[in-house]
């Protein structure tokens, strides 16, 4: 089994081989050495195909010419084809030639528009033919933009830019339309296709290989690029291919084969390797990316998933450099496996963003080194790793990954007992109510074993690193951000660092993040945000606030008992960035904490800048800096603004207003008849735990 450090240096090495060279036999992009030739554009049938100045025409033509194994066919750039190309025979290939766009296969039919007519209200009907048996889903775009799917005929004559199929699956489907803007797709001068073909190009053969080949809105299970047919024919090489808008698999490739600096755009599970049978194969991915751009359907897309039909191990997966950006529906990878415990994936430097989950396996062992994972999208589950439920004992070793989230859910999720996990220099982001080092897993028994070492959680709130009943993780040289720090441990919730340092004695080496702010952004810089309260105000917006003429307080507070979590009794600094209202305004601010047992407070000139009276447990002597110099720690550096901060010993827990900013007629009076126009300028509020201000 190799390393992770292994597997970093000899992935590119092993697929190193596999790239065309300028002596390929193919000649890569070039208009030679090819057995058979097509053109669209420039091409007839009643040509021979055979050279470079007779090319056939259309797809039809080349295959009543029955290639024999181990030809090659060039498909000229620029030419487009709403035909499939099928090739059983072995040893087959398929390249682009002379420069231009990718020569493109077209899954879809245009809809005339004399097949259309009125079904009920705006809705139209249009009896056209399909791929049979063998469909999957029919898709339909108005104008290159695809329409939303209805699940009835009456959906349809309800919804504007929809769009329902009935007899799907057979050969003669009937497509109901309701236009964008309800007009008749007969006479509105648009165009509208539908799915038709099952690929736009399949390679059944054993060894087959495509270089440089478009092809798109397929209906077929397999996609618009399918290789080695779903028998479990070996060997096949995808070289710069783009496959883009199907509703299954975009490229669909069986064990021992590769695929290179290749693009998938908008499908179900875009890059699908399977293995039909017990091969224990091998497959490699260099380079590629897959992502899904279509606005009605960001639900759709997984990276990619490998499977098995249950016959046993599905072998290795060696995937380097894989890029992954909008894709929800499965998270950004997903694997699933019925009984494959040998199964060996190797990830490299992935980089996912807007994805709904980072990596998945249902059995086996997995290796991700380096890269970056950003679980942003809210369609998916927000996991970084997530073991299926198909058994237990898979291995998951994740090593210098960066990962942040801002949907709420666990890093890791087990759905077996006696699975285990190894992360190891990673950094964690979450900024959302729960996560962070979260482990979780389903059923009372779960129990998870492995390592979490030299990794830096930060986020707003809460990080469980052991999951839902008992658990032998070793957690070690950890560092944490202790905003409402929580581990649970065999159902027992461990609220603060030391707590964990005392039940695990190597916990000892783990400390602290560096010091965050307890107020999230963007409540830190905006008081009109949820979370905020206001008193005696006649006005509050993002950085200011205005007295009203009432006889109360006037000011603003933030609750962290119940907006920013809980925390126990200790030091914390408290900082606030203003500015004098001018004129006549009063220029008393009055700053503290009433959490109901030590009441820290502070009164401030701010415009004469000075320090009045404290109250409560105030630690040491409050400073004013001016935002003028970078070293203030201002968020902006700008001479109108000052910064004020004091340091104060308090329990948050308890806090009612762990944070109150308000104006003051006079120094150590906060509670007045105000004038109806004094104005106080906050830009930025802070409490950071410990004694130093953020």
């Amino acid at each position: 089994m190799l390393s992770p450090a292994a597997f970093a240096q000899s992935t590119a090495a092993s697929v190193q081989h596999l790239q065309p060279t300028q002596d390929d036999p193919i000649k890569f992009n070039h208009g030679w050495n090819f057995n058979w030739y097509v053109d669209s554009n420039g091409g007839s049938d009643s040509n021979s195909g055979t050279s470079y100045g007779a090319p056939l025409k259309t797809i039809a033509a080349w295959t009543a010419k029955n290639p024999a194994a181990g030809q090659s066919t060039g498909l000229r750039s620029n030419s487009q084809w709403r035909e499939q190309l099928v090739a059983n025979n072995n040893n087959m290939s398929f390249a682009a030639y002379d420069p231009g766009a990718k020569p493109w296969l077209i899954g879809s039919d245009i809809i005339l528009p004399a097949a259309w007519s009125v079904y009920s209200g705006n809705c139209y009907q249009a009896a056209e033919t399909s791929g049979g048996s063998g469909t999957t889903e029919i898709w339909v775009w108005e104008n290159n933009i695809r329409l939303t799917r209805e699940s009835s005929a009456a959906g349809c004559v309800s919804t504007p830019g929809s769009y329902y199929i009935a007899n799907e699956g057979t050969a003669n489907p009937t497509v109901y339309v309701q236009a964008s803007d309800s007009t008749n797709p007969g006479s509105n001068g648009k165009t509208y296709e539908y799915s038709s073909r099952a690929n736009g190009i399949n390679v059944g053969g054993a060894n087959g290989k495509i270089y440089d080949i478009h092809a798109s809105r397929s209906n077929g299970n397999d996609g618009p690029i399918s290789m080695g047919n779903s028998v479990g024919v070996p060997g096949s090489i995808i070289i710069d291919a783009l496959s883009e808008e199907s509703y299954s698999h975009l490229y669909y490739i069986q064990y021992n084969s590769a695929i290179i600096n290749s693009v998938a755009r908008d499908g179900g599970s875009m890059f699908v390797l399977h293995d039909p049978g017990s091969h224990n194969g091998t497959w490699y991915m260099l380079n590629d990316t897959a992502y899904d751009d279509d606005p009605y359907d960001i639900s759709q897309g997984s990276g990619f998933i490998s499977h098995n039909g249950g016959e046993g191990p599905i072998g290795t997966e060696i995937i380097n450099n894989f890029t992954v950006h909008d894709a929800a529906s499965a998270g950004g990878i997903s694997y699933t496996d019925s009984t494959g415990t040998s199964t060996l994936i190797y990830l490299n430097s992935p980089n996912f963003y807007n994805v709904g989950g980072g990596f998945g396996t249902a059995q086996g062992t997995m290796y991700v080194t380096g890269g970056t994972v950003d679980l942003s999208n809210t369609f998916g589950d927000d996991r970084l790793f997530e073991a299926g439920n198909n058994g237990p004992n898979v291995s998951i070793y994740i090593s210098g990954i960066t990962s942040s989230s801002s949907v709420p859910d666990s890093l890791l999720y087990f759905g077996y007992s006696g699975d285990s996990a190894t992360l190891t220099n990673n950094t964690i982001t979450d900024s959302t109510s729960t996560g962070g080092f979260e482990v979780n897993g389903s059923g009372s028994s779960f129990t998870e074993t492995g390592d979490i070492i030299n990794g830096i959680a930060t986020g707003s709130t809460e990080y469980s690193l052991a999951g839902v009943a008992t658990s032998s993780l070793s957690l070690d040289y950890n560092s944490y951000n202790t905003e409402n720090f929580s581990t649970v441990v065999g159902g027992t919730t461990y609220a603060t660092l030391p707590t964990l340092q005392a039940l695990l004695p190597q916990q000892a080496h783990s400390t602290p993040a560096p010091l965050a702010n307890l107020i999230p952004s963007p409540k830190n810089t905006d008081m009109t945000q949820t979370g905020w309260g206001t008193g005696g105000l006649s006005a509050v917006t993002a950085n200011s606030i205005r007295e009203n003429t009432q006889n109360t307080r006037h000011g603003v507070q933030y609750p962290c008992n119940t907006a920013c979590g809980e925390y126990p009794s200790g030091l914390y600094t408290f900082s606030i960035e203003a500015k004098w209202g001018g004129g006549t305004m009063h220029n008393w601010m009055y700053v503290s904490s009433n959490d109901g047992a030590f009441n820290p407070g502070v009164y401030f000139d701010t415009e004469n800048l000075v320090v009045g009276t404290t109250t409560g447990a105030i630690v040491g002597t409050p400073v004013i800096v001016n935002c003028g110099n970078a070293s203030a720690k201002c968020s902006q550096v700008d001479s109108n603004y000052n910064r004020f901060y004091f340091s104060a010993y308090g329990g948050l827990n308890t806090a009612a207003n762990a944070l109150y900013v308000g104006l003051a007629s006079a120094n150590g009076v906060y509670s007045y008849t105000g004038d109806g126009t004094s104005t106080l300028y906050v830009r930025q509020a802070k409490i950071s735990e410990g004694g130093s201000p953020l």
